[in-house]
């Protein structure tokens, strides 16, 4: 969790709190519908990357899977890492039985957009709408 705060750190800005941190990764663990990975070399972490398993109602009733805060360190980039993160997601999203992944991504993100498309998610097919939270959630 320390590798990932400051990945995160590096990445949004902003700190994270590594021991809440530790006690949500625990509690997702528990709930069995997240998957963190991360991709180790050289003692360091260069990507990481968050699925959340959504129940759906839609259709036969098959799960999504969420993509969020995908990183990749800048040294590791072009490297594979992101490939392997995506490709082991994908692998455990079909395990499920999931009907699709749907990626959350920063609209400005050209180059992190083109990466998307080369692994399969099409670019412009469907828009996104994000509502940041503002203080508590009664104030969204």
């Amino acid at each position: 969790m320390p590798a990932l705060a400051i990945q995160y750190r590096a990445f949004r800005g902003g700190l994270s709190d590594v021991p809440v941190m530790e006690r949500q990764r625990e509690t997702m663990q528990a709930e069995g519908n997240a998957l963190v990975f991360g991709v180790l070399a050289g003692g360091g972490l260069l990507g990481s990357l968050t699925g959340y398993f959504c129940r759906d109602l839609y259709g036969a009733c098959r799960p999504f899977l969420l993509i969020g805060n995908m990183v990749v360190v800048q040294t590791a980039r072009r490297q594979g890492a992101g490939r392997r993160l995506l490709a082991e997601l994908g692998r455990r999203a079909r395990e499920a039985g999931g009907s699709q992944m749907l990626l959350v991504t920063e609209s400005g993100w050209a180059q992190a957009h083109r990466f998307y498309e080369a692994a399969g998610f099409g670019e412009g097919t469907h828009s996104r709408l994000k509502k940041k939270r503002k203080g508590t959630v009664a104030d969204s």
